[in-house]
This record gives structure tokens, C-alpha cells and sequence, in this order.
């Protein structure tokens, strides 16, 4: 018999936390922390904790479903741009 590993859950408050340092040292640009980054990062966590093998397109799609954004809006760019970086991130854990 070969056990079966599940995904490990994402730790949203882990994942806040890092995202927050790398945007102390300027990598998500002059947005304040707890708009768009906060709620895409709680975002991409609720997705994968549902879905672990989520690609990025649907990793996006959760984002812009669960914060409401307009495509091409300011805030749906920088949550595209994140989402897939947050959920490759998760992977690596």
C-alpha cells in the first residue's frame, strides 16, 4: 500500500506575513499592504485550501470572483500579477 499525502492547508497568516515582508523591501510596488495584496493573498489561500491543484488562470479567476475586480481596472492587474506568484509560493511550502 502506498500512502496517499494530501496538500498541506495554506496558512493565510503565514502567507501574510511573508508577502508582507517582500513588500517592505518594495516587491508589490506603492500599494498599501491591506488593500488588494491583503485580499488577494486571503484569496488564493481560500482557493487552494478548496482546490489544491488550481492553475494560475483559475488562481486569478478566484481573485478577481472573491474581491469583485473589474479586468483592467489598477487593482485586477496587480492581483493578476500576485495571484500566481502567492499560489507558486504555497506550492513550495
Amino acid at each position: 500500500m502506498h500512502a496517499v499525502s494530501s496538500p498541506v492547508q495554506a496558512d493565510v497568516q503565514t502567507e501574510l506575513d511573508y508577502w508582507r515582508a517582500e513588500h517592505r523591501r518594495g516587491q508589490l510596488g506603492y500599494y498599501p499592504f491591506d488593500g488588494i495584496p491583503e485580499g488577494t493573498i486571503r484569496a488564493v489561500c481560500a482557493a487552494y485550501n478548496a482546490h489544491p491543484n488550481l492553475t494560475d488562470a483559475e488562481a486569478i479567476k478566484a481573485v478577481r470572483d472573491a474581491l469583485c475586480l473589474t479586468p483592467g481596472s489598477m487593482n485586477a492587474v496587480l492581483a493578476d500579477w500576485l495571484a500566481p506568484r502567492c499560489l507558486r509560493h504555497l506550492r513550495q511550502a
